[in-house]
């Protein structure tokens, strides 16, 4: 029997824990039930939707795109026995009893009713909601409430799923490190509608410019940039994500100044994370982010009693994106 005069004990701290994803596209049906399902092609899809449903023809639109999804999913809401289409109360309670992860939600039902329904309830939700419209009444009633996670485009074949093809090119996209904006929708031709009208209601729209065509312009029914409200989320919950990691995976974080940086160092990591997909500032070579902890001395006995560590500040500096600008041009002889 060999002599082992060292005990080597290996631990390994490599637990993962379940990280939410801001690119998975959920197709709601309302043509009949069916269990919330991923499919990872439009062959897939054909399996259970055919080539006459409108969630078959929205998602070639979205599985069409260039890059494309890796997946989306279907959830399929019927009326009973009743045969017609779901209420929209029918439709958030089945959003609201499924425990399925998705990010960007799409709709076979585009009426005003289900339009106003779905806005209402994503609003609560880290989630974000598009949809296609030619209805102008419609469109002004989504903007006058101000949403921050719904988006629309105006067209004026909104069944060609011009919205739903967009958010499949972009959804395959890391959050912050593109903008919306002349973003190519491959299937789809120009609106066809008065963009400037529809930009004053914090609507997009497909246009030809210089012999291109691209949506225009990246905004929710707020007036917020796409983009902006996508990588807010993504700093939300991976600074959530990274925070939990640490204290599932340490046998503990001290209520010392050493345990106070652990904590720093979990917030900063997803920071870095965006930082790396182009979402926050960079100027002289240095990221625009200043994370701000106590040391153990400023916290109150209270505070270690309760085991709760206040007044962590994390201030990020966006980067954004160059939409336009003003030029002066100077010809001389």
């Amino acid at each position: 029997m060999a002599i082992k005069d060292w005990q080597i004990t290996i631990d390994r701290s490599t637990r993962a824990i379940s990280q939410a994803g801001f690119g998975k596209i959920l197709i709601l049906a309302t043509s009949h039930e069916h269990p919330f399902t991923t499919y990872y092609g439009i062959d897939d899809v054909i399996e259970d939707f055919d080539e006459t449903t409108e969630a078959y023809k929205m998602a070639s639109r979205i599985f069409g795109q260039t890059p494309k999804p890796q997946e989306i999913a279907i959830l399929g809401v019927g009326n009973g026995s009743e045969g017609g289409l779901p209420e929209p109360n029918e439709l958030i309670n089945a959003l609201n009893n499924t425990d399925e992860e998705f990010y960007f939600l799409t709709c076979e039902d585009n009426s005003k009713n289900v339009v106003e329904a779905l806005a209402e309830w994503t609003e609560t939700q880290q989630k974000m909601y598009g949809f296609s419209t030619d209805d102008l009444e419609l469109a002004e009633s989504i903007e006058t409430k101000g949403y921050d996670r719904t988006f629309f485009v105006v067209h004026e074949s909104p069944e060609s799923y011009p919205c739903e093809g967009w958010i499949g090119r972009c959804a395959p996209e890391e959050p912050g490190s593109i903008t919306w904006n002349y973003k190519s929708v491959s299937g789809i031709t120009i609106s066809g509608v008065d963009s400037n009208e529809v930009k004053d209601l914090n609507g997009n729209t497909y246009i030809e410019q210089h012999g291109e065509t691209h949506m225009y312009d990246g905004r929710t029914a707020s007036g917020e940039w796409i983009d902006v409200i996508r990588s807010q989320d993504f700093l939300y919950t991976r600074i959530d994500e990274s925070i939990f990691g640490t204290l599932l995976r340490a046998k503990k974080v001290p209520y010392t100044n050493t345990g106070i940086a652990m904590i720093e160092a979990a917030i900063e990591a997803p920071i870095m994370q965006a930082a790396n997909n182009g979402m926050i500032a960079e100027e002289d070579g240095e990221y625009l982010y200043e994370i701000t902890v106590p040391r153990r001395s400023d916290t109150t006995v209270n505070d270690r009693a309760q085991r709760l560590l206040p007044d962590i500040e994390a201030v990020v500096t966006l980067a954004g994106s160059v939409h336009g600008g003003e030029i002066s041009l100077v010809i001389q002889i």
